[in-house]
């Protein structure tokens, strides 16, 4: 059952981990469909990078990132100063479960973007955590992806990533971003909505930049399972 849960919602998780890790990748390389829906960006919102951020001396002596640690019981990252302990009804994925999500991504997208780009955005990315609640709905991830270039923001971000699910024709529909919290950290806050299955799934995205790093915890949610959400959310603690 455990196996089947994760399996039926790990499509619209890991659709949006990829769509994350896509933001700092751009390929010479463009589909039949993202041509149709290329839009132009702002100066500043423009990655020019071809390869996965990759990590030079330079940047290895300004980041003190260290994954976290992830079991059955609870998440920890002394880095992301984050601890998520799971409410009743709510269960951790393994990593061979998080990386089936993320095979289940890949697929998903395989359509719309090069096999070459799907490959940089999963290499660029460090997938901490998952948790989702017994019937699927609402669930949360986290995420740490090394920053494209030095200089973006977290509104510069958002930016690309809209570009990204736009070209992916899913039909994805945005909010305004604004501000909150979780665990005493301050996010910038996207809200999106996309049919997926039959059914609306809202998902809020929320984004900090910590040294050279972004950290992304996503949460997806129907308007049955709304409710649901402050519960799971309680999970997160600091640990300072």
């Amino acid at each position: 059952m455990r196996a089947k849960k994760f399996k039926t919602t790990g499509i619209i998780i890991a659709f949006s981990l990829c769509i994350f890790g896509l933001t700092g990748c751009q390929s010479s390389k463009k589909t039949e469909n993202s041509v149709k829906n290329e839009v132009t960006q702002t100066p500043e919102a423009t990655i020019e990078a071809t390869k996965a951020p990759e990590v030079t001396a330079e940047a290895t002596a300004k980041s003190t990132y260290e994954p976290g640690t992830l079991s059955a019981e609870a998440y920890e990252s002394k880095w992301l100063n984050l601890r998520f302990t799971p409410p009743e009804n709510v269960t951790l994925a393994t990593k061979e479960q998080m990386d089936t999500a993320m095979s289940n991504g890949k697929e998903l997208l395989s359509g719309n973007v090069s096999s070459e780009l799907l490959d940089q955005a999963v290499q660029s990315s460090v997938y901490e955590m998952m948790a989702v609640q017994a019937n699927g709905l609402p669930n949360v991830t986290v995420t740490v992806e090394n920053a494209p270039s030095a200089d973006m923001d977290t509104v510069q971000y958002f930016t690309i990533l809209k570009k990204h699910l736009d070209d992916a024709n899913l039909g994805y529909v945005y909010g305004d971003t604004y501000e909150g919290e979780i665990a005493e950290q301050t996010y910038t806050i996207l809200d999106v909505s996309v049919e997926t299955n039959g059914s609306a799934v809202t998902q809020t995205f929320y984004l900090r930049k910590s040294e050279d790093k972004f950290v992304n915890i996503i949460v997806s949610y129907t308007e049955e399972t709304k409710s649901d959400v402050d519960a799971l959310m309680a999970g997160f603690s600091a640990i300072e």
